[in-house]
């Protein structure tokens, strides 16, 4: 997989990639996509441009860097914490 040049890249191309691909991911989870994502998040958190509150977002790697485990992938089906009533 290609490294991400930060130094040639706007925060907001890699942001919007991001949720490119997260989308694509939701549709149809392909492992090599979810490496993606997590090379997205690790870009995000390292990118000198990135608020500090997005940056964060970042730390959300390790969710999305399963190696295509089948017993460590991830759910396709988002979990929804449940409605306060």
């Amino acid at each position: 997989m290609q490294k991400l040049d930060l130094e040639n890249c706007r925060a907001e191309t890699l942001l919007g990639a991001l949720i490119y691909a997260m989308t694509l991911y939701r549709r149809q989870p392909h492992a090599a996509l979810a490496q993606s994502i997590a090379s997205h998040l690790d870009a995000i958190a390292r990118h000198p441009d990135v608020p500090e509150v997005v940056r964060q977002v970042g730390g959300m790697r390790e969710e999305w860097s399963w190696g295509g485990s089948a017993t460590a992938q991830p759910s396709a089906t988002p979990v929804r914490p449940p409605l306060l009533n």
